[in-house]
C-alpha cells in the first residue's frame, strides 16, 4: 500500500469514527481499520462488571450474559505509554495519527469514563500497528461494559486477523452474539472464521449461519442467507 494511501485512509477513519459513534447504532461485519473497513462500530450500553473470566452462549431468542476470557483489567490502560509502529508504516504518516492519539489521551485524562475516545484511540493503536495497546483498550471496555458488542467484535477481528489466536476470536465474535443476536455482523464474521482459518473440517461455518438466520430480521438477514447458499453451493 501506497505511502499516499495510507495518509488518506487515515483522515478518512477520522471522519467515519465519528459518524460510527454519533448515532451508536452502526454494524458491518468488520472493526474500523483502514480504507473500506472503516465503518463498523455497533451498539453499547454502559455497565459496570469486574470479572476476570466469560465463556458464552445463545439459547434461543434468550441472551446469556458474557464473560471474560483471558486476563482483563478493571484498571484504565496507560495513558503515557509510547506507541509502538509496525515497521512498514510510514514516517509521512505518523503525524497526524500522533496528534489523534494526543488529542484523545488529554480528553481521557480529565475523563477516564469517555467510552468514545477509548473506543477511538484504540482504533488508532490498531492503524499504528501497535496491536498490544489496542487490546489492552478493548479488554478494558470489555470489562467495564458488560453488553458491549463493539470492543468484542473488535477483539474477535484483533485476534482472528492480526494475532492469529483463533480460539479467543471465536469466543469473541460468540459474546458480541449473545449481546446482540439481531445484528448480522458477528454471524458473518464468525462463519469467516471457521471456514477460512478454524474449525475448517466441521459443519460451524453453516451452523453458526443458520443460527443467525434464525435471529437476525430482514433486511440484514439476506447478508446472511446468502453467505450461507456460497458455503452451501461449494459443499455440492
Amino acid at each position: 500500500m501506497s505511502t499516499n494511501t495510507i495518509i488518506a485512509a487515515v483522515i478518512l477513519v477520522v471522519g467515519v469514527i465519528g459518524f460510527a459513534l454519533g448515532g451508536k447504532h452502526v454494524s458491518r461485519t468488520e472493526p474500523v481499520t483502514l480504507g473500506q473497513k472503516a465503518i463498523v462500530e455497533q451498539q453499547s450500553d454502559a455497565a459496570v462488571a469486574t470479572s476476570s473470566r466469560v465463556s458464552v452462549s445463545t439459547s434461543g431468542n434468550k441472551k446469556l450474559a458474557p464473560v471474560m476470557v483471558g486476563v482483563a483489567s478493571s484498571t484504565a490502560p496507560s495513558l503515557t505509554k509510547k506507541v509502538s509502529y509496525a515497521s512498514d508504516f510510514p514516517a509521512e504518516a505518523r503525524p497526524i495519527i500522533e496528534k489523534k492519539i494526543a488529542d484523545l489521551r488529554a480528553t481521557l485524562a480529565k475523563n477516564y469514563e469517555d467510552y468514545s475516545a477509548w473506543l477511538n484511540v484504540a482504533i488508532y493503536y490498531k492503524q499504528a500497528g501497535d496491536y498490544a495497546q489496542a487490546e489492552a483498550v478493548w479488554l478494558y471496555l470489555a470489562t467495564l461494559h458488560p453488553d458491549d458488542a463493539v470492543s468484542r467484535h473488535n477483539l474477535g477481528d484483533l485476534y482472528a486477523h492480526y494475532l492469529k489466536d483463533y480460539p479467543k476470536a471465536e469466543t469473541y465474535y460468540q459474546q458480541a452474539i449473545a449481546i446482540k443476536p439481531e445484528s448480522a455482523t458477528d454471524y458473518l464474521a464468525l462463519s469467516e472464521l471457521y471456514r477460512y482459518s478454524y474449525k475448517q473440517n466441521t459443519s460451524a461455518a453453516v451452523d453458526i449461519l443458520k443460527q443467525g438466520i434464525a435471529h437476525v430480521p430482514e433486511p440484514q438477514v439476506e447478508d446472511i442467507k446468502n453467505a450461507l447458499a456460497v458455503l452451501q453451493q461449494k459443499t455440492i
